[in-house]
């Protein structure tokens, strides 16, 4: 049984934001499927969580999921690095990375997950 932190990284995208106002259903679709390990689930967009405690949460944990849309990418870049800081394993999925696979080639960034089709 792994320990897992998912989340949904904070930046401030106001018409975006506004436009998008609901729960990180991709992270709770994976939190289902994934009933055997421990999970955990960070919505930074709405907890309030100091920087020290996010820490100590993504050190406490064997991986780290974050969904990704391109204007969170350098926030989830930064939770990526403070993950590597403990040997946390680095998992991105969402948007960006489907479209954008290449981001697995930051050191930092362990796993691509991709969604094979985006229509757009």
């Amino acid at each position: 049984m792994a320990k897992i932190l998912l989340v949904n990284p904070k930046k401030d995208v106001p018409l975006l934001d506004w436009a998008m106002r609901y729960p990180p259903l991709g992270l709770m679709y994976v939190a289902a499927v994934l009933d055997e390990h421990e999970i955990e689930m960070l919505d930074l967009k709405v907890e309030k969580i100091k920087k020290d405690e996010l820490i100590r949460k993504i050190g406490s944990v064997d991986i780290l999921g974050i969904s990704v849309l391109t204007p969170s990418i350098d926030a989830a870049l930064e939770l990526c690095r403070i993950a590597k800081k403990f040997s946390v394993i680095t998992v991105l999925g969402g948007v960006h990375p489907s479209l954008n696979p290449n981001v697995v080639e930051n050191p930092e960034v362990d796993i691509v997950v991709r969604r094979r089709r985006i229509h757009l």
